[in-house]
């Protein structure tokens, strides 16, 4: 766990900072959140402000990462440097004073060129530890300090500090975005569905012959449900060399497999689009160009023109409100719970 900035201390209690950094044998929860998201890579620089005793750093920086960090206790003479990811995990629990942790997320915001990535203990983490009630946290029997959040309360903060709008990324832990290709690439990955590539059925000499490669641009459309524009698969050069055009490769793709398949892959994908663009229009809808390079392809490829897909958009948020619409639709469906004025569902079942 990372130590504080420095804060105003209790007479009450004599709190030592450096004690609330802990060793880990693994990358922290927040550090995951960024690798698992591909924000950090050896292509990006990361910064971690409150970095402990540097167990991230020393990690990332065996996987080629351009890590530095400091922290009060343990780096307190490193340089703040700004980066493009900015990891603040788990400072805020250890600050005793609401203004310094107001203030620890301005100063890590500042050093963000691209996304800042907060994570603090919940309030169930409480339960494990006993100690003497201070402020609104307590003093372990360590002799550190806790604070616990719950969700809302985290973000509140961190909306409040920055006068902006952070988003839950996992249970304690919130990005925010400097980057707004970044930021919409991010809101429409959370309304994307999981799917799998089909199986071939029979294959045929051309398909195994070239498998790795037509594996390669399968995996491809399943995650965008349109085939790689310029650039965008690596194998792209080798498999127009050995088959022809990217579009001919997908025709031995669906021969083999069966294009009922792919086409209910890409329905899905335009399915996601729309609901990501209906959701955006609750608060402020991105212009194409704010869209990264992969999502403005992703609008082209499956609807023709933003313009199109804003429209679609627009006919399935309006439809929202019909109440007759949605009660037929719930009415009979095998899974959920329907009552005279609602329709449980559990997250399980969402894509269904």
């Amino acid at each position: 766990m990372a130590t504080s900035p420095s804060t105003s201390r209790s007479k009450k209690a004599r709190v030592d900072p450096k004690r609330t950094a802990i060793r880990r044998i693994d990358f922290s929860r927040t550090v995951k959140v960024g690798l698992e998201e591909g924000w950090i890579t050896e292509e990006a620089s990361f910064f971690d402000y409150g970095c402990g005793h540097g167990d991230d750093l020393r990690r990332l920086e065996a996987m080629g990462v351009e890590a530095s960090g400091w922290d009060p206790g343990h780096r307190p003479d490193a340089p703040k440097k700004k980066a493009d990811v900015v990891n603040l995990g788990f400072v805020l629990n250890v600050i005793e004073e609401d203004k310094d942790r107001r203030k620890a997320i301005q100063e890590a915001w500042k050093l963000a060129n691209k996304v800042l990535i907060v994570g603090a203990r919940l309030n169930h983490d409480r339960k494990r530890l006993k100690g003497v009630e201070l402020e609104d946290g307590l003093v372990t029997r360590k002799g550190t300090f806790q604070k616990f959040f719950d969700q809302t309360e985290l973000r509140g903060l961190i909306d409040q500090a920055l006068e902006g709008e952070s988003l839950a990324a996992a249970p304690g832990i919130f990005v925010v975005f400097r980057d707004e290709a970044m930021r919409q690439t991010f809101l429409a990955k959370r309304q994307r569905r999981v799917a799998a590539a089909p199986k071939p059925r029979i294959s045929d000499i051309l398909f195994e012959e070239h498998k790795p490669l037509l594996e390669a641009l399968m995996s491809f459309f399943t995650e965008r449900g349109r085939l790689p524009g310029p650039g965008e698969l690596e194998e792209a050069p080798a498999i127009e060399e050995a088959i022809g055009t990217l579009k001919q490769a997908f025709a031995v793709v669906r021969r083999v497999t069966g294009k009922e398949e792919w086409a209910a892959i890409a329905e899905n994908r335009r399915q996601d689009l729309l609901v990501y663009l209906a959701i955006a229009r609750l608060s402020k809808r991105p212009r194409l160009g704010e869209l990264s390079h992969e999502m403005q392809l992703d609008i082209r490829a499956l609807f023709g023109t933003h313009k199109k897909a804003c429209e679609q958009a627009d006919e399935l948020l309006f439809a929202a409100g019909n109440q007759e619409k949605v009660h037929d639709l719930t009415a009979n469906k095998p899974f959920g719970k329907t009552t005279p004025d609602a329709f449980y569902v559990h997250i399980s079942a969402l894509s269904s």
